[in-house]
């Protein structure tokens, strides 16, 4: 039985669904691409032993050649680069981003797990965080010293037989995020950059505070790119994609504005707090419900609103007496830069869906 779907001719881009239980979604969408004897693997999905008989099979039962098979890395997380240290052998290329693999190398030692908790700490949330952001370091990453690495950026192409792909940067969910164009056929290989079944989460980074801004860029950039239909990661594929775009543009403005109105009601919230004072898309009644290693990440996204909303200029970050950041309004309301970029993303959503 196969565990692969066809889904594009010239060049063959089959879709290979890797497990991967979470609240949202079960697998990971990888992709296989092929032309004139070559293959190209988009993303290897999380680490199993079913995941990688199912990558492996679908390799086999597709005949691809190990000579000429490569990998192309959409961005580092476990779902998404966990079986490759398993399934690439040394001398086959791997495509990725400098920007992504920088990352995963500083998180490999303790300075960038503390720098991460002291920002953490700094805005109120628990000390448990620590161990969670020390364990998830281990599952993001792969043996960089056993693969033969190839790093590509915006600008770049790879080519697949006589099959080219345009690189791009689409930074965000992860900083270094990168996406695959086919312009002959319009496919672009999107991984978690935009999803249908989740809205994709915005990474907090301990040495930038431009996540939002960057994400809300990367989502523009997308929305003006020549494709014809997304690839994404987790998920049934979907057709109506601007609409998507601007709806997690939305999305995400949104959010930060109701941050603001919460900080405008209560002056002198710490980051956690007003954290836990927001609407998160989570199957649980309240905050203690939610696992502990989900609440590290949304506790994470909460800052990035607050970085967002501090670089617009509409609140501002004060230390208390125990170092812990506060936040109070600088703009008000319909004074703020959040509430015309809110007005500009509803009346673009508006348009999209007519």
């Amino acid at each position: 039985m196969n565990t692969f779907t066809h889904i594009h001719s010239d060049p063959d881009v089959y879709s290979i669904p890797v497990p991967f239980p979470n609240y949202a979604t079960s697998e990971t969408n990888c992709y296989l691409i092929q032309q004139d004897g070559e293959t190209l693997v988009v993303d290897v999905g999380a680490p199993s032993a079913v995941g990688r008989t199912m990558l492996e099979g679908a390799l086999h039962d597709l005949k691809a050649d190990p000579q000429h098979t490569s990998f192309f890395l959409t961005h580092f997380h476990m779902d998404h680069v966990g079986l490759l240290d398993e399934v690439a052998n040394p001398s086959q290329t791997v495509y990725l981003s400098h920007v992504d693999f920088g990352r995963m190398q500083r998180s490999l030692y303790d300075p960038w797990v503390d720098q991460l908790y002291k920002r953490m700490l700094s805005e109120g949330c628990p000390a448990h965080y620590r161990s969670i952001i020390a364990e998830t370091r281990q599952a993001d990453r792969f043996d960089a010293d056993i693969h033969m690495l190839s790093f590509v950026g915006e600008g770049d192409s790879i080519a697949v037989g006589s099959a080219t792909f345009d690189v791009f940067e689409v930074g965000g969910h992860t900083p270094g995020h990168l996406a695959l164009l086919h312009r002959p056929s319009g496919m672009l290989f999107s991984g978690d950059h935009v999803l249908f079944v989740i809205s994709p989460g915005v990474d907090l980074q301990p040495d930038r505070t431009d996540s939002m801004e960057t994400y809300l860029q990367s989502l523009e950039k997308v929305r003006n790119l020549p494709y014809r239909q997304l690839l994404h990661s987790h998920g049934p594929l979907w057709n109506n994609v601007e609409e998507r775009i601007d709806w997690l543009a939305h999305h995400h403005v949104q959010r930060a504005a109701s941050a603001l109105s919460v900080i405008e009601a209560t002056p002198g919230l710490s980051g956690e707090e007003l954290t836990r004072l927001l609407s998160w898309n989570v199957p649980h009644k309240t905050w203690d419900d939610i696992a502990p290693a989900q609440q590290r990440y949304i506790s994470g996204e909460g800052i990035v609103i607050l970085d967002y909303l501090c670089g617009l200029g509409d609140i501002k970050r004060t230390a208390d007496d125990m170092g812990i950041n506060r936040y109070y309004a600088q703009r008000a309301g319909a004074d703020s830069r959040i509430a015309a970029l809110l007005a500009q993303a509803s009346q673009r959503l508006e348009n999209t869906k007519v």
